[in-house]
């Protein structure tokens, strides 16, 4: 995993956590789903100002099931 990758990534997870009380990197499937969702807008963001990432119902509380979508900006 590259570090742009891996850095989309703990974007993604702390702002879910921040938004839903739920750390996605202690859930091994939610985490697999970030990795691959982290690629494809990294890529984008090396050309583009930003990038959308929609990951339809990562995980589940007891309110439901979890569903982000998130706008990452080049850093």
């Amino acid at each position: 995993m590259t570090t742009g990758t891996k850095r989309v990534i703990d974007w993604l997870a702390d702002k879910f956590q921040k938004e839903n009380g739920i750390d996605l990197r202690k859930d091994p499937m939610a985490l697999q789903r970030l990795k691959e969702a982290a690629r494809t807008p990294r890529r984008k963001l090396s050309s583009a100002q930003q990038a959308q990432i929609n990951l339809p119902f990562i995980t589940a509380d007891a309110s439901g099931p979890q569903a982000p979508q998130l706008h990452p900006y080049a850093l």
